[in-house]
């Protein structure tokens, strides 16, 4: 194996060096930075925006001067002809340093030591430890109490529908909060942050973990964070069966209902979920969403599509886009079957409250139905606004 520091002090670039770096990912990190780093030597590092034409340009057979004179033509501001190949060559060696190069001009620079996999087998024992276990709970608390299978109804556990709502929206925030804490504490295991924003999801407000450094994690790392929000949603469900098998709660019902509806909500694989993102870590095809999204609406369009892909790799796009297909179908049935029926029983059934209120001076009845179609109008008016600011 290569010695990467001894390696670096008898490096010589010259003008016409050719460099093959390590596949090289990127994602957006603080404003005017990217965070940039390779899977395959778990080496991440934090570096101007602009180097992104830099990253480009890396893998194509061109020597640094090619690439300092194309980085001049498409950026003179930040590459001026005087300091472009300079400043080229400062990068490359930064890059060095950080296990992301690995020959120039035909010698090995660095190669990847066992260390990421004792890491990742760190993570897998996590992923065995924590979440088969809970899992094989929840689906056996699902076959053993099928007879509290969630229904619509489930949700209207009072005759007041305001109670109704102020329980599922408890419910909801606390169940969301947990689910993306368990994201939080697994990345602190690995000593990353995550940040807590609102975000939207087609009709719906919802709070998101954002990590801008989750690919200094290992491949079993990154699923690992992925998929403990489901697992604490499923823990939830599974606890709260025993419970209603033990007491009968409606209101629990309730919450079993609303724990379903929101692990249902990770199999709409037309939206990136956490479980897409599980699954993508696990086939490693970077843009596996773009892909099958494209192979599936020019299925439509009676288009061809080629993509820059092997046979495995184009393969598994063809299996995500039929997994498109099945989350559409999920999605239909969460919201034929479950949401609408509830909303259109919530609405509906809070304006005859309110005539019945008016007609019958029954004050209770009429607030009852008035705090619902405020909260449902207060509800959607952030909601739009969360979507706008989205896209300032």
């Amino acid at each position: 194996m290569v010695v990467e520091t001894m390696q670096v002090k008898n490096i010589k670039l010259k003008d016409n060096s050719k460099v093959k770096a390590f596949k090289i990912i990127t994602q957006k990190a603080r404003p005017g930075k990217i965070f940039a780093g390779s899977k395959e030597t778990n080496s991440y590092l934090i570096i101007d925006e602009f180097w992104n034409s830099f990253i480009e340009l890396l893998n194509k057979p061109l020597a640094l001067s090619e690439i300092s004179e194309k980085l001049t033509k498409k950026d003179p501001q930040n590459f001026e002809v005087s300091r472009s190949l300079s400043k080229v060559k400062i990068m490359m060696v930064y890059f060095i340093q950080n296990k992301l190069i690995k020959e120039i001009d035909g010698e090995t620079i660095y190669e990847p030591s066992q260390q990421r996999a004792i890491k990742d087998k760190t993570s897998n024992r996590l992923i065995l430890i924590v979440a088969i276990p809970v899992l094989i709970f929840a689906f056996l608390s699902l076959i053993a109490l099928l007879k509290f299978f969630p229904k619509p109804a489930d949700f209207f556990w009072s005759s007041y529908f305001s109670l109704c709502i102020l329980s599922s929206f408890v419910f909801t925030w606390i169940a969301a909060l947990m689910h993306e804490g368990a994201h939080l504490l697994i990345g602190r295991l690995y000593k990353i942050r995550g940040k807590l924003r609102l975000s939207h999801r087609l009709n719906y407000l919802v709070v998101e973990t954002y990590f801008p450094d989750i690919y200094s994690v290992p491949k079993w790392g990154r699923i690992a964070i992925y998929i403990s929000g489901i697992i604490v949603d499923m823990a939830t469900v599974s606890v709260l069966y025993i419970w209603v098998f033990l007491f009968n709660s409606p209101i629990v019902k309730q919450f079993i209902l609303l724990g379903w509806l929101s692990i249902l909500w990770q199999f709409f694989f037309f939206m990136k979920t956490d479980i897409y993102f599980a699954i993508r870590e696990l086939v490693g095809v970077e843009n596996l969403y773009s892909y099958a999204r494209l192979k599936f609406l020019n299925i439509f369009k009676r288009k061809k599509t080629q993509f820059q892909l092997n046979e495995k790799e184009n393969n598994i796009v063809k299996v995500y886009a039929i997994f498109m297909v099945v989350g559409s179908f999920v999605g239909l049935f969460r919201y034929g079957f479950y949401h609408i029926p509830i909303i259109f029983a919530l609405i509906i059934g809070s304006f005859q409250k309110i005539l019945y209120g008016i007609m019958t001076n029954n004050v209770i009845s009429f607030f009852d139905g008035l705090a619902v179609i405020l909260i449902e109008a207060i509800l959607n008016v952030l909601l739009i606004t969360t979507f706008f600011r989205r896209r300032v």
